[in-house]
């Protein structure tokens, strides 16, 4: 059964041609002499070409050129016909003429598809090759390297656009090629092909994502690419925008982590400078201040007697916690020390804590953490250090225990105590201190790709766990 539109051509022999379209007339025969052949093949493309065993030659260049073309040759083999020829008898009845045409076709059709699957395989390493690479600096030498060895290219170069023209970022071979042409492509927005003598060639191809031309792939070789491999490196260019493009969106959205990392890093250095300013300020004034109330109570207290002396004991014993109090805070305002890394500040700061409030402090560490960054060690100290002052302050608890882990790919610290517990969500509702430090808490991690959970009850104590990306 002839397959619609199928176009023949029959050489030379007029009635075979007269014969095939009126047995069939499903096929699309055209009659042309020998001296015509290529000349009409040129301008014309045909599924199938028929003729005798003197027009062997010419069927033979047909095949050649035109990879796609089936062919039947009617007589006797006198030779071997060219990959994918058919040779009978010269003389067919009908129904045989008709089956030979058939078979000739559907080999043409098997052939056909088989080169389709191989001109795929290496499109599917190509892909595999070019989205596996996602920077932007060795992407395009990549990218020339399949273009080298796919097709044989005596030079090879990627021009990206940046700023105002094309920008040479990579090539192969030879002396560095000229922007010029890319220009031209640019201003066209179109593959240029040119074959100077006619054997050789140079094309600039587009390297377009979104109607927008991010970089020209200019390939050049002393021998003219066949169909094919033009058609190769057309498809090549379009799977190489896309990956151009995935490099360009990710060195920008890097680039823009890293400025957001420094502004980060800037205000915490702004807060810490602030933080040192406040404390020396309370300790050369109001810390002062109360120190001399003390000295001054302590020595009408001498002078005192009875309810009077008592009644001043108290008062002064009250200032004597409230400096402490404010020592405390004086200290907690202070930039962290982390000489030695973050566990070894963190056991520092848990007995100093002990010291100044009697609370038991216990420190476990599984798998201590590498080197961090300056960055999260503070942060993650800062988080600690608030922990343990709202233990202080607000829950009446008798012992913390702090949790140091580190899994690879990021930082845990929990800090817990056997205290009173509350209910995060009600203090979270309320505007006091107790809001303002779980809030601190929860801002600092989140600045740093983290977070913070508070688990609490009331009568069940209070745990607070902070999770930090390893790259924070």
């Amino acid at each position: 059964m002839a397959m619609l539109g199928e176009k023949l051509l029959v050489i030379g022999d007029e009635g075979l041609a007269q014969r095939v379209a009126t047995l069939e007339p499903g096929y699309q025969v055209r009659l042309t002499p020998q001296e015509r052949v290529l000349e009409v093949a040129q301008k014309e493309p045909f599924d199938l070409v028929i003729g005798s065993q003197e027009n062997l030659s010419i069927i033979k260049a047909l095949v050649k050129r035109y990879s796609y073309l089936g062919a039947l040759l009617l007589g006797e083999a006198r030779e071997s016909p060219p990959p994918g020829c058919l040779f009978f008898p010269a003389r067919l009845t009908d129904e045989e003429l008709i089956a030979a045409l058939e078979e000739a076709l559907e080999k043409r059709r098997l052939l056909r598809e088989n080169r389709h699957l191989q001109a795929l395989l290496p499109l599917f390493e190509v892909n595999r090759a070019l989205f596996s690479d996602t920077d932007l600096d060795t992407l395009p030498h990549t990218l020339l390297q399949i273009v080298w060895s796919e097709v044989r290219a005596d030079k090879a170069a990627l021009f990206l656009w940046e700023g105002e023209g094309p920008v040479l970022r990579a090539q192969i071979g030879g002396n560095e090629l000229s922007p010029d042409m890319a220009m031209r492509a640019a201003e066209g927005r179109q593959p240029l092909h040119v074959s100077p003598d006619g054997t050789g060639s140079l094309l600039c191809l587009p390297l377009i994502a979104r109607g927008k031309a991010l970089a020209f792939l200019q390939v050049s070789r002393a021998t003219a690419f066949s169909p094919w491999e033009l058609a190769f490196l057309t498809i090549l260019s379009s799977q190489a925008a896309i990956a151009m493009e995935n490099a360009i969106l990710l060195r920008d959205l890097s680039e823009q982590q890293q400025r957001v990392e420094y502004l980060l890093g800037q205000s915490i250095l702004a807060q810490e400078k602030e933080r040192r300013r406040i404390s020396l300020e309370l300790h050369d004034t109001v810390a002062q201040r109360f120190v001399g109330a003390c000295h001054g109570l302590q020595a009408l207290e001498r002078q005192g007697s009875g309810k009077q002396g008592k009644g001043l004991k108290e008062v002064r014993d009250s200032l004597v916690l409230g400096l402490k109090e404010l020592r405390w805070a004086i200290e907690s305002l202070q930039p962290p020390v982390l000489e030695g890394g973050l566990v070894e500040a963190l056991r520092r700061f848990g007995r100093a804590f002990c010291s100044e409030t009697g609370l038991h402090f216990s420190l476990e560490v599984k798998k201590e953490p590498p080197c961090l960054s300056p960055l999260l060690e503070a942060s993650a100290y800062r988080v600690a250090q608030e922990a343990l002052n709202n233990v202080y302050k607000h829950a009446h608890a008798t012992s913390v225990q702090m949790r140091v882990s580190f899994d690879g790919q990021g930082l845990t610290l929990k800090i817990g105590d056997d205290g009173q517990g509350f209910d995060p969500q009600q203090v979270l509702a309320q505007d006091g201190p107790s809001h303002l430090g779980l809030s601190g808490m929860r801002e600092r991690a989140q600045a740093l790709g983290g977070e913070v959970e508070v688990l609490s009850q009331p009568g069940e104590g209070t745990q607070v766990v902070l999770h930090l990306p390893v790259g924070a």
